[in-house]
């Protein structure tokens, strides 16, 4: 793999890691594209490396008040994410074999997306109303982040989308779709680099940097639909796409 193409794996971590657009769509779609065969398990560790880094550097003020009060004894925020981050982790773990298979079917993904985009016209256009994360809101939420483990379905679109509609007031519901994606994300990454770091290439720290830079923009511009209520966009771009995807599984 040549650096053009490390960069541009990156870009499109950073770009579709946080977007509501699926990431590993976009990675099966590529992968397709470029006649790619097999895992790069350690570059695609590395890579979402670089976008967790990114979600823990955008929300670090927050992530440092929810560590400093569960110290305090204040824990129901860090409870509340610890909820949210169970059903992903425990699906994942018992169906993996199955959800690998599914990175394997191109017109699975285009019907998958058009499924993601289906439910994000779906996201309420109400005002700065709604409540604080709850324990069963938090339950919900970590139940609605499983779905993102099939490629097409997107994380951040899936978790905010059905915060809003539980009445999780919006950019709250935001903010914990990317807490409750550190321990999944970094529990995953650290799987893949350990079951490949003797694959390590120094090339793979460009992809990381990239990675990183693109995904801290990426979760601005999603803050930014959330609050603007122009999360609809997304889903749009998303049924697009899972239509042509599936033109072109079948015409091909």
């Amino acid at each position: 793999m040549d650096l053009l193409q490390v960069i541009l794996l990156g870009a499109l971590q950073g770009i579709t890691e946080w977007l509501p657009i699926s990431s590993s769509g976009h990675l099966v779609l590529l992968q397709e594209m470029w006649g790619v065969s097999g895992d790069r398990t350690l570059l695609t560790a590395v890579l979402h490396l670089g976008t967790l880094v990114a979600v823990v550097l955008y929300f670090r003020r927050d992530i440092w008040n929810v560590i400093t009060s569960a110290l305090r004894g204040d824990r129901k925020e860090a409870l509340h994410i610890v909820v949210g981050s169970v059903p992903i982790c425990v699906v994942g773990f018992l169906l993996k074999d199955y959800i690998e298979s599914a990175f394997s079917t191109l017109i699975l993904v285009g019907a998958l997306w058009i499924i993601n985009g289906i439910y994000l016209l779906t996201y309420p256009r109400r005002g700065e109303g709604g409540r604080d994360v709850s324990l069963k809101s938090a339950v919900f939420i970590g139940l609605a982040q499983v779905a993102a483990l099939l490629p097409g379905i997107s994380r951040s679109g899936v978790t905010i989308t059905t915060g809003a509609h539980i009445g999780v007031e919006r950019v709250r519901a935001a903010k914990f779709s990317f807490y409750i994606s550190l321990i999944p994300l970094a529990g995953a990454t650290l799987f893949k680099a350990g079951s490949d770091a003797g694959a390590f290439e120094p090339i793979y720290l460009v992809g990381f940097v990239v990675s990183l830079i693109v995904g801290y923009l990426s979760i601005s511009l999603l803050m930014y639909t959330v609050r603007k209520v122009r999360f609809q966009y997304f889903g749009i771009y998303t049924i697009a796409l899972g239509l042509l995807t599936v033109a072109y599984t079948l015409l091909s």
